[in-house]
């Protein structure tokens, strides 16, 4: 569930559509043409991202891949049938950042800085039935900390279905005091999927509204009252300089293989840079790669592959209209991308 009431699959699916009840999910047409795809081994057009990732390069995990839970409900003979086990709910916009490549149907700051006062709040109906069904529940937003719905689903979840796993999915600046983050301490099995992915004054201009300071410490504070953490970092031309610095902080709290690099297109691709500054980035990256654990080695090399320009002279236009919403100069904090 996305914070403007519309549901999908998984997180990047193609086809969205109007949900007002967790209930209507297994007779929507457009879920059931797709459960009726896989069940003919067909590939259908709503997965067509982890399609065509898995195409370029079979090492690589898809999200389809990853949501292969032996121990899910299939019934590869009705498309019909179905049971809610997995729940990625983003009941609100609500959130204390704008990040730089975000907008504001995830984050109200956005919406706020952008003088648009929009604000999005889902509230469907989530029964005790649904939540003694499910496996994983993830909480992502806006910011999860913030949503206040989701301290009702956790305390009904702990009476009802203790022993579900929980990720949520967070920038981690509002974890002090906070009863949603309390909440969750009584719980054996939660996963935290941190954001980050530049250290000081580049995270600071990445995560405006955040300091690399204070989200340093709860990083310690997170690493002592929980056991599993993940990383997600966007790698993009304005982290891709700093990327191995991060890379190397999050290795302080969890293992190699629970750090993970994500892409970023539109107008925050590689695709905008320079040709020259984009082989500077390539060469930079190569040159650390050395210090990195196998296979994050393999995740950056992915990454540094997948990146291509034509241009003769960097032009970021989303960024020059960031600075002019946050008052500073990103051609100054990352001034590589332009020698």
């Amino acid at each position: 569930m996305d914070p403007d009431g519309q549901a999908k699959l998984c997180c990047i699916s193609q086809d969205r559509v109007p949900l007002q009840e967790f209930g209507h999910a297994k007779s929507l047409s457009k879920f059931v043409e797709i459960r009726q795809a896989f069940i003919d081994d067909q590939q259908h057009t709503n997965c067509s991202a982890c399609w065509q990732r898995e195409s370029v390069n079979t090492n690589w995990e898809s999200r389809r891949s990853i949501y292969q839970y032996d121990d899910f409900h299939h019934n590869l003979n009705s498309a019909e049938d179905f049971q809610l086990e997995h729940l990625d709910l983003r009941w609100s916009n609500t959130c204390n950042l704008n990040c730089v490549y975000c907008s504001p149907i995830f984050s109200s700051r956005w919406a706020e800085l952008q003088g648009r006062k929009q604000s999005f709040r889902i509230l469907p109906t989530v029964t005790d039935s649904d939540l003694a069904s499910l496996k994983i529940l993830q909480m992502a937003g806006g910011e999860p900390l913030l949503i206040k719905e989701n301290l009702d689903v956790l305390e009904r979840l702990y009476k009802i279905n203790p022993d579900v796993s929980i990720e949520v999915t967070t920038n981690l600046t509002m974890i002090n005091n906070n009863r949603i983050y309390d909440s969750l301490k009584q719980f054996d099995n939660v996963t935290w999927i941190v954001s980050f992915e530049s250290t000081g004054q580049r995270f600071e201009y990445i995560r405006n509204g955040a300091k690399w300071d204070e989200f340093y410490n709860n990083l310690n504070k997170l690493a002592m009252d929980f056991i599993d953490i993940q990383v997600n970092m966007v790698y993009f031309p304005l982290s891709s300089l700093d990327i191995t610095n991060a890379i190397q902080v999050a290795l302080e709290f969890t293992s190699p293989d629970n750090v993970f690099l994500v892409g970023q297109s539109g107008g925050h691709g590689f695709d905008k840079l320079s040709c020259s500054a984009l082989q500077y980035i390539k060469q930079h990256n190569l040159d650390q790669l050395t210090q990195l654990p196998d296979i994050l080695q393999i995740r950056l090399q992915d990454q540094i592959a997948s990146a291509t320009t034509q241009q003769t002279e960097t032009l970021l236009p989303l960024y020059d209209k960031f600075d002019q919403l946050i008052n500073q100069n990103h051609r100054l904090i990352f001034s590589e991308l332009y020698e």
